[in-house]
């Protein structure tokens, strides 16, 4: 057994579980790898750093988690070096309390960390690094409904993440730093009605949404993890319909 943390994860329902792992870029001599999952106690997603051979958990962040879906958890390094990590917006419908385009929160984000101290930290070009608003300078892009798995183009080192819709449109993205992907203004690129009071106001069309069609086939077919995600996202979307181009 490589890791046993079955006493400390929640996995009995829904999207709960283990839900991400990664090697770090120097594991061979390092031994570090890093672990996403869901609490036992209260179901709060959770990165830990571990060592090879040891049970020993650093815990790195937390975060909160109204519901037991959306809990996004995917954790990969990318050619720069930093871990990247997807986290839904909390849950059940409409993104109800606003998490996805409310920079305040990690919710409904991918966050980019440098993972090599004792601690996280936040690398200096992240888009919010250094901000005065209250912004969490973890984040790399927002705006997502559950970035729940995504991949490095090994030929050109773009970010393509699958992000879950919820009545009719899945997406394949391109992400990108400080990019708003629209969610809840945006269900793919069509708009979407929240009836939730944080959306109150607001047109779909003032979002930049950088929200891109899966048509660089050529490539997906030659990059195994993208087509996987093009795959999965395409058996998903055949409850409703898929757009590609």
């Amino acid at each position: 057994i490589f890791l046993d943390i079955s006493e400390r994860v929640e996995s009995t329902d829904w999207e709960q579980g283990l839900l991400g792992l990664a090697f770090h870029p120097d594991f061979g001599n390092n031994g570090i790898f890093f672990v996403t999952y869901t609490t036992y106690d209260d179901g709060a997603v959770r990165l830990s750093k571990f060592v090879e051979n040891s049970d020993d958990e650093k815990i790195l962040l937390e975060v909160d988690q109204p519901f037991r879906n959306h809990n996004g958890g995917h954790i990969e390094f990318g050619p720069d070096g930093y871990l990247y990590f997807g986290l839904g917006d909390g849950g059940k419908y409409n993104d109800a309390f606003g998490h996805a385009q409310n920079l305040e929160t990690l919710k409904g984000s991918i966050l980019r960390l440098d993972v090599d101290g004792e601690d996280y930290s936040i690398p200096s070009d992240n888009p919010f690094a250094g901000n005065d608003k209250g912004y969490r300078e973890e984040i790399f892009a927002y705006g997502l409904r559950n970035p729940w798995m995504f991949s490095f183009d090994r030929e050109t080192g773009d970010l393509w993440a699958a992000d879950v819709g919820q009545d009719k449109w899945e997406e394949i993205d391109i992400i990108v730093s400080g990019g708003n992907y629209g969610w809840a203004f945006r269900e793919g690129t069509h708009c979407f009605d929240s009836p939730f009071e944080h959306y109150d106001g607001h047109s779909c069309g003032e979002i930049d949404s950088w929200t891109f069609g899966a048509f660089l086939y050529e490539r997906v077919l030659l990059n195994y993890p993208l087509m996987l995600i093009l795959l999965v996202s395409i058996g998903v979307s055949t409850r409703y319909k898929i757009q590609i181009g």
